[in-house]
């Protein structure tokens, strides 16, 4: 089966266009697998895998691909390969492709061919026109707009909504229009043009009636790269004039594409007069979140740091803003964050026990401080502090950590750690287990009472590696407690085999086969009349 057979055609026309464009990078391949970066919007990781003749997997990092579809950072990479591989595998044998036929054609039948295909096709022609001239008309833009109008009235039903059986269809025709008609007015350079049309389309499907299930998503990725692009080649005054839409219509006016409107704002429009204006548009911002939304002022006073920090505003002005803003939700764990990049830990160990203080009551918030607390002692030098956190944890909620007890275990000599770890034991919870711990420091004979003393065969089954040397009687008999446990309940041949599999394993035992002929014995007179049963025990290695 040709590749090309596995994506949508609208799909094809996007890789294809990807791979026109030099977008896809940082090829590595094997005899068997191919790992390629893809640059659109953002940056994504396609890997394939071939058979001996054929495609067997594709993999993308895009949230198109995440939904199980084949998505065209895919068909990029694939056209990519065709180029230098050969592995298109569609040229028939003596029958000349598009290419071969347009290069064998006289410049007449070419002209006249083209003029009759785009007199058949509006959009088609004025995508010509504009690649060709280069010029903008009066009233372009409502041509486009038109056009845009009449790929929704294609889809819609005579209410005007879009049902999820032409959803699909309707944001693919859209993906299309975005990565050739806007695609082709960035290429003439009519960079206004192409923002004005990019917004009415996003004017259009925000405001629109549509049932999608997740279509939309590839659709915002196309329209925030054909804004990436006119950003990247806007001159100053036009430049002005985008940031001044973003800044308008970042306030969620366009639902499913807010989130890349505020990324583009975020990531572009660098220049100083731009930031300082940025600067106080998440001032404003932070002051409507805390009112209106207090769950989502986090994001823009960490948004309003991150500026502080490119426009080169003192540490100390950072900080205040940091501490006047601690009553955030999540604002907390920023300043701590920013503390330990500047290597403050005295200030970030001041955060963290001030903030412990408020959340003792919270389940494991508190060992997600004394967590913290103790990495940043670590980090600061400050040993009888680290291992005091050490302590509190491992008698808390972290009681059965085998790396915090490994880390606790270093502070002390081999001679001194038997006493300090058995005032550790009678220090953790009754309810504490632990196996691990006992496992970790080769307590066979606790252990192994402890994996008794659970029932079931989960502990057995977990620690049996370095159990068996030493006490195989003692595992073999909780084998054979569990078995006939299992037997007197009546499955179907399913749970008969996990029962054959266990008795199985327990004939690996010294002195197992006995044992397990004998449950077999018993098993045929007290089940004779479970047929499957008797049937599946027959696959029982005695």
């Amino acid at each position: 089966m040709n590749w090309k057979d596995l994506f949508q055609p609208q799909v094809i026309s996007r890789g294809r266009a990807y791979y026109k464009r030099g977008l896809v990078t940082n090829l590595r391949q094997t005899e068997s697998a191919v790992q390629a970066t893809v640059n659109g919007s953002e940056s994504y990781r396609v890997v394939l895998q071939f058979g001996p003749s054929c495609l067997q997997h594709v993999g993308c990092t895009c949230p198109y691909a995440t939904e199980g579809k084949y998505c065209k950072h895919m068909a990029a990479v694939l056209f990519y390969l065709d180029e230098i591989r050969g592995l298109a595998g569609n040229k028939q044998a003596n029958y000349p492709t598009l290419t071969e036929l347009v290069a064998g054609a006289t410049d007449q039948q070419v002209r006249d061919f083209l003029t009759l295909a785009l007199a058949a096709d509006n959009r088609l022609a004025q995508r010509f026109r504009m690649g060709v001239t280069q010029t903008v008309r009066e009233n372009e833009l409502v041509t486009y707009q038109q056009q845009i109008e009449m790929v929704f009235v294609a889809h819609q039903d005579r209410h005007g909504y879009v049902d999820y059986r032409a959803a699909d269809a309707l944001m693919a025709e859209l993906s299309d229009y975005v990565t050739k008609d806007i695609q082709t007015i960035i290429d003439s350079q009519q960079l206004k043009l192409a923002f004005q049309v990019v917004n009415s389309l996003v004017s259009k499907i925000s405001n629109a009636e549509v049932d999608d299930d997740g279509g939309i998503l590839s659709l915002v990725d196309d329209c925030s790269e054909a804004w990436q692009q006119v950003i990247d080649e806007a001159d100053m005054p036009l430049k002005r004039q985008l940031f001044s839409w973003f800044k308008e219509h970042a306030d969620g006016s366009f639902e499913t594409f807010n989130s890349e409107i505020i990324r583009l704002l975020n990531d572009n429009f660098s220049e100083p007069g731009f930031l300082q204006s940025k600067l106080k548009w998440t001032e404003e911002k932070l002051h409507e979140a805390k009112t209106d939304f207090p769950n989502y002022s986090t994001d823009w006073a960490k948004l309003h740091i991150q500026l502080m920090e490119k426009l080169n505003v003192s540490a100390e002005e950072i900080d205040e803003f940091c501490e006047d803003n601690l009553g955030l939700r999540g604002m907390r764990q920023i300043y701590i964050t920013r503390c330990l990049q500047n290597k403050n830990y005295s200030r970030a160990i001041r955060l963290l026990l001030d903030g412990q203080k408020l959340v003792r009551k919270v389940p494991n918030l508190e060992s997600e401080y004394h967590m913290q607390l103790k990495e940043i002692y670590q980090l600061a030098g400050w040993s009888d502090d680290y291992r005091r956190t050490l302590w509190q944890l491992l008698i808390g909620d972290e009681c059965g950590n085998v790396g915090l007890y490994q880390e606790l275990k270093r502070f002390y000599s081999t001679t001194e750690w038997p006493d300090v770890r058995e005032k550790l034991f009678r220090a953790m919870p009754k309810t504490a287990n632990y196996e691990p711990l006992y496992a970790e420091d080769m307590l066979y004979p606790q252990l192994l009472e402890a994996v008794l003393a659970e029932g079931g065969l989960i502990g057995v089954e977990t620690y049996e590696d370095v159990l068996r040397p030493q006490f195989a009687p003692q595992l073999l008999e909780r084998y054979v407690q569990v078995a006939k446990d299992l037997a007197q309940d009546v499955g179907n041949r399913k749970y008969y085999q996990e029962i054959v599999v266990m008795l199985n394993h327990m004939g690996t035992y010294p002195g197992g086969m006995p044992v397990v002929a004998k449950l077999l014995r018993e098993w045929r007179v007290t089940y004779a009349q479970r047929p499957a049963m008797m049937d599946e025990l027959r696959q029982v290695k005695v």
